[in-house]
């Protein structure tokens, strides 16, 4: 491991060094740190392990890498989706007709990537800032018309903004959250450049969702933590703010989306209660169901390693479809059998020609599914399976197979 990471000895959150290791991915390459074909020196790994503490049971990574390292380029688009892209449209609409929103408001985000959700309140005529450090793609959030600060944010900036008379009526942090680092500084700042009346959304795969459906390939550097709503409320609730709904959205797998506010100026929904109920029901406070996620997952691991190195054995032409932070990371963990894939397709061009990290497979356009013909196509992205799907009726129509790795590799 470089300078560049440090390795934690007590919980981010409570200070408790009641950690407990459950599940390990080995040395891994930066999950989104998609790499040039001639530049050996971004293969640089880091170990990729989940503890949970046993002080407040928060769910994190056991290493923190330079967020500098991480975020400051970002390859990430996410309006590459149409799946997030009707995801922000959906609550950016529900939110502005819920509250009234018009042109003496403001919508602010963080890790606000291209513009894609605030780009949809500027159509509305709200006021808009959007704040995330990736310098590329606050070009791209800027030509879509939405001002964005390159800055990582929190309580420091947070106090900035509000002596410049700059809050928030609805605040936006869409799968972000868990990539910060000081996981009680930034609720802070959300706190204290949120208008009284005013609301935060904040969206983060959900624990629960991960363990239940074995998607260790969700685990990466940039997600240093993993939040139940269980945990995340108490952390709100350190920073000020109360938890007064939730859903379950179809993002990532599956996401919290949780919507919080100052105490006592919005009513709290009955179905709060309900997830807590039912996060407890589920075993999410008992160290053993993180040891059983952790053993289902060494057998998945070894299941889908024996199955790419066998198609390959079989003289048949396996190739890779979404060259996310998924796909980075099932490679790495696959050892030799990661290499079988001989390209992955992404529809992203900042992508395109740019090779996965570690494992070296390369990045190409879509187009070349129907230029090569593979017999296997495996959907690193599954969270996007449907949206594929439909993409490639054509290449299954002509007998090309789709396999999909996660909860269990299967042909579909």
């Amino acid at each position: 491991m470089t300078v560049d990471a440090v390795t934690i000895t007590a919980c981010r959150a409570c200070g408790s060094e009641d950690l407990v290791e459950f599940v390990s991915l080995g040395e891994q390459p930066l999950a989104n740190g998609l790499v040039r074909g001639d530049d050996e020196r971004d293969d640089r790994t880091y170990p990729l392990t989940l503890v949970r503490c046993g002080g407040c049971g928060l769910v994190q990574l056991s290493v923190t890498v330079d967020p500098e390292l991480l975020f400051r380029e970002y390859l990430y688009t996410s309006s590459v989706s149409k799946l997030l892209l009707d995801n922000a449209a959906d609550i950016v609409r529900r939110t502005v007709e819920r509250d009234g929103l018009g042109a003496d408001d403001l919508a602010m985000e963080m890790g606000s990537n291209d513009g894609y959700l605030l780009k949809g309140y500027v159509e509305r005529g709200v006021p808009v800032l959007g704040i995330d450090p990736a310098r590329n793609l606050a070009v791209l959030a800027e030509a879509n018309g939405v001002p964005t600060l390159t800055e990582f944010f929190g309580s420091e900036l947070a106090r900035q903004l509000v002596a410049e008379g700059r809050q928030a009526s609805v605040f936006h942090a869409n799968n972000v959250i868990a990539h910060v680092p000081d996981i009680i500084d930034v609720p802070q700042g959300v706190a204290l450049v949120l208008r009284p009346d005013g609301i935060a959304i904040f969206e983060s795969p959900s624990l629960q969702a991960m363990l239940e459906h074995l998607e260790f390939d969700t685990i990466y550097h940039e997600h240093l933590f993993f939040h139940s709503l269980t945990n995340f409320s108490a952390l709100l609730a350190r920073a000020g703010l109360e938890v007064v709904d939730v859903e379950a959205i179809p993002v990532h797998g599956t996401s919290l989306r949780v919507t919080a506010a100052h105490p006592g100026s919005r009513p709290r929904q009955p179905i709060v209660d309900e997830v807590l109920a039912a996060e407890a029901a589920a075993g999410l406070g008992d160290l053993a169901t993180y040891q059983r996620f952790g053993e289902r997952v060494a057998a998945i691991r070894a299941e889908l390693a024996s199955m790419l190195l066998r198609l390959q054995a079989e003289g048949l032409k396996v190739a890779g479809y979404g060259a996310a932070a998924k796909c980075t990371v099932l490679l790495n963990a696959l050892g030799e059998a990661g290499r079988v894939p001989m390209w992955v397709a992404d529809a992203s061009p900042h992508k395109q020609g740019l090779y996965v990290p570690g494992v070296r497979r390369p990045v190409v356009p879509p187009s070349r599914i129907a230029e090569d013909e593979p017999d296997v196509l495996v959907i690193f992205v599954w969270n996007l399976l449907e949206e594929i799907l439909a993409q490639q009726h054509e290449y299954r129509e002509r007998g090309g197979k789709v396999l999909v790795p996660v909860p269990e590799p299967r042909i579909v």
